[in-house]
Order: structure tokens, then C-alpha cells, then sequence
């Protein structure tokens, strides 16, 4: 067998057994660190906030059957009271669309039909929409 190979081989197992030693060190001096105290966890702050009358109704508000025709009532001199992606969605909306046709058009631009279920709830509770069943 090769000499070379064989000192290349102790000089590897010397540098592992020499790191083997550093990590050992390294792992007493950590455990010799003391623990630091326990500190006593910050008080919570009460969640006095009310929901507003709004979330309450919405959440008050059965879900609108899928049958129920929709009529867009934007407030006076707005398109799209919206902003965001809210605003994309709220765009979906035609008047004398029913509601379930309102929740496909969403899906199929990439909503859960959750969110535009609970979208058609809060338009309506909000007066943006109506539902005639």
C-alpha cells in the first residue's frame, strides 16, 4: 500500500479526534453556563375591544341561500366600494346573479367558497348587496 495515503489517512484522524476534543470542550462550557433566571412573563393585556354592531350582525346573519338573486347597491356615487382584493371580488358581482352562481365566479377566480360566502354575507349586512330568495 501507498505510504502517502497512509499518512493522509493518520493526519485525518488526527484532525477528527483533535475536533472531537474541541466539541467535547465546547459542550462542558455550555453546560457549566448557568441557566438564566426565570423571568416572570409580562402581564396580558385585557381584550377589552367590542366587535362593532356590523361584525355582530354578520356574524348573526344566517348564510343567504344560493338560489337568492342578487342586486348590486353600491353607495351613492361609487362603483366598487372596495379596496384590495376585496375589490376584486366585489367586481364579480351582476346584478340578477344568484348567489351560488356569485360563489362559483369566485372560485373560479381563485377564492375558497368560504370567502365568498362570508363575502356575500358581509355585502349584504353592509347594504352593498341585496337578496331577494
Amino acid at each position: 500500500m501507498n505510504y502517502d495515503v497512509l499518512r493522509e489517512i493518520d493526519r485525518a484522524i488526527e484532525m477528527v479526534s483533535e475536533l472531537q476534543s474541541h466539541l467535547e470542550a465546547a459542550r462542558a462550557e455550555i453546560s457549566a453556563t448557568p441557566e438564566p433566571a426565570d423571568r416572570p412573563t409580562p402581564p396580558q393585556r385585557p381584550n377589552n375591544r367590542q366587535p362593532s354592531q356590523t361584525v355582530e350582525n354578520w356574524r348573526a346573519q344566517p348564510p343567504l341561500p344560493h338560489h337568492g338573486v342578487i342586486t348590486v347597491n353600491p353607495p351613492h356615487g361609487v362603483t366598487n366600494p372596495k379596496r384590495g382584493k376585496a375589490r376584486e371580488r366585489f367586481a364579480l358581482y351582476e346584478d340578477g346573479m344568484r348567489v351560488g352562481e356569485y360563489i362559483e365566479a369566485s372560485k373560479r377566480a381563485g377564492n375558497s367558497a368560504a370567502l365568498a360566502a362570508a363575502d356575500v354575507r358581509w355585502d349584504f349586512v353592509k347594504g352593498f348587496i341585496s337578496v331577494q330568495q
